[in-house]
């Protein structure tokens, strides 16, 4: 019965140890964080520029950024915005989701994808946030493809993306508010890390195993 004991202890230690190492190793290789943000859209379920109270609705989306630290001021700019995503709902503009390619700026020629001009800031208590970006879309047949596509013969414009520290959005499309209104808020930043149990769970799980071998060998001494 030692035996089983002294086997249950070397487990225990082992999973404990194993769970460190590996939490550990996604802290350190997960950089990218997540925020949910959401809004009050006066226009999104009216005609297009026209704000109607009674029509307000709330609208979400979300910004990815890499290498943001929590509880610090964050500065926004090309090199850190991962994607940007507007889930709507609005009768104007479909929902959509833009990656930010490699990071980096688009080129200068017009049927390039990607986001660019961009700036912003997250203050250290997420109490308020800013995001401006612009990003070429293309309009064709009455539809529009918010990424470029092989072989689109298209019209481009751009869509400039501005949120405001005092809560005010919108999405311009040629400089004309498509999707806009008020109240713009994010949500604490979240990343994977968040999904995977602490180590101190698989540690107490141990220590239980630990306690029923002790026990049954009390009850057999």
């Amino acid at each position: 019965m030692n035996k089983v004991f002294s086997n249950l202890l070397k487990s225990a230690v082992l999973v404990a140890s194993l769970s460190q190492v590996a939490y550990a190793s996604i802290i350190a290789n997960d950089d990218n964080f997540t925020f949910t943000w959401t809004a009050i859209c006066g226009d999104c379920n009216s005609a297009m520029g026209l704000i109607d109270p009674t029509k307000n609705i709330e609208v979400s989306g979300s910004i990815v950024l890499n290498g943001y630290t929590p509880g610090e001021a964050f500065i926004i700019d090309n090199n850190n915005l991962v994607s940007f995503a507007y889930d709507g709902p609005s009768i104007h503009i479909d929902a959509f989701s833009l990656k930010n390619d490699n990071n980096s700026a688009a080129s200068e020629d017009i049927f390039e994808s990607g986001i660019f001009g961009v700036s912003g800031s997250i203050a250290a208590d997420q109490s308020s946030f800013e995001l401006d970006f612009s990003h070429t879309i293309w309009d064709k047949d009455d539809i529009t493809y918010y990424e470029y596509q092989q072989g689109l013969n298209a019209y481009p414009s751009y869509m400039d993306v501005h949120f405001g520290q005092d809560g005010a959005w919108a999405f311009n499309i040629q400089g004309i508010p498509w999707d806009f209104g008020v109240n713009a808020v994010i949500a604490p930043a979240s990343n994977s890390v968040t999904d995977i149990p602490e180590p101190s769970t698989i540690a107490i799980f141990a220590l239980s195993l630990l306690g029923l071998a002790s026990r049954k060998l009390k009850n057999n001494a």
